[in-house]
């Protein structure tokens, strides 16, 4: 057990050496190994012509004018096909006046009679 706790007890040791100077002239052997810097030439970009610098412009101002016409034409749509349909109450209106009516021929009444009929006089 004595042998397992010898390496806890003493001080680490380090195994590696540095030769003298080496990081006196390590500095300048790098810097010797990096290649100089090219100059690098830019070149003048050419003009543009008006027409290729207002082209993504005029290409975003047709797809937003083409949804803008797109969802006035649906809203509208939509709007006419729901005043056209009558609604169920509305039919339900007009199928009870259609039999009022029926009914009235088919019993031979005139209103005075049906509505005092109706009213329970």
């Amino acid at each position: 057990m004595k042998r397992d706790t010898d390496w806890m007890t003493q001080p680490p040791v380090n195994p590696f050496k540095v030769p003298e100077g080496y990081f006196d002239a390590v500095a300048d052997q790098i810097m010797a190994k990096i290649p100089e810097e090219e100059k690098v030439v830019v070149m003048p970009q050419r003009k543009t012509s008006a027409f290729v610098r207002w082209r993504a412009w005029a290409a975003a101002a047709a797809v937003m004018a083409a949804m803008f016409g797109a969802g006035i034409y649906f809203y509208n749509d939509s709007v006419s096909v729901q005043q056209s349909q009558p609604t169920a109450k509305a039919v339900d209106m007009t199928a009870a006046d259609n039999n009022i009516d029926a009914m009235a021929d088919y019993i031979m009444c005139d209103d005075y009679e049906l509505y005092a009929y109706l009213s329970g006089e």
